[in-house]
């Protein structure tokens, strides 16, 4: 085969496609502190630098969602979607959903059921179970009590 062949091309390629993609899963688990339970899922981008961390069975974790601080604790079944960034002391229940872009910073407990609306943040909160924040919302220093909605584009 020459340099320059289609099919010399073609291997070398599929070889830097599989070097490189292995490189990115194996940065992504580097900061994991064990094995996930169930069918838990957390994509090759997801960023974890945090001294503990859980994840429940069933729980999804979206691209480019970055995870730091002292603990991050994510029960089952719960989703936390594209590019969402938590910092500080994170428990995040069963059955939870934090939206696209969402900010948890400080110490932030998320109970179940409760969804956590596109670009919001929750600073130094606990949102009660069944409890909706609206889009674009800021929650700072204040609990929510279950089952209570958080009205779009308020500042708490």
């Amino acid at each position: 085969m020459r340099i320059g062949d289609i099919k010399t091309n073609f291997w070398i390629v599929l070889l830097i496609f599989i070097f490189v993609g292995n490189l990115s899963v194996a940065a992504a688990k580097q900061f994991t502190t064990g094995p996930y339970p169930g069918n838990a899922f957390l994509d090759p981008s997801v960023v974890i630098d945090v001294g503990n961390f859980s994840i429940g069975s069933e729980s999804y974790i979206a691209p480019f969602t970055s995870l730091n601080g002292e603990y991050a604790n994510i029960g089952s079944y719960s989703d936390i979607q594209d590019s969402s960034i938590t910092s500080g002391r994170i428990k995040i229940s069963d059955y939870a959903v934090i939206a696209h872009g969402a900010e948890l910073v400080g110490e932030v407990e998320i109970n179940q059921y409760a969804f956590i609306g596109f670009n919001d943040l929750i600073q130094d909160a606990k949102i009660g179970e069944g409890a909706y924040i609206g889009i674009g919302s800021k929650v700072i220093g204040v609990d929510i009590p279950p089952n209570k909605a958080v009205p779009n584009g308020v500042v708490i």
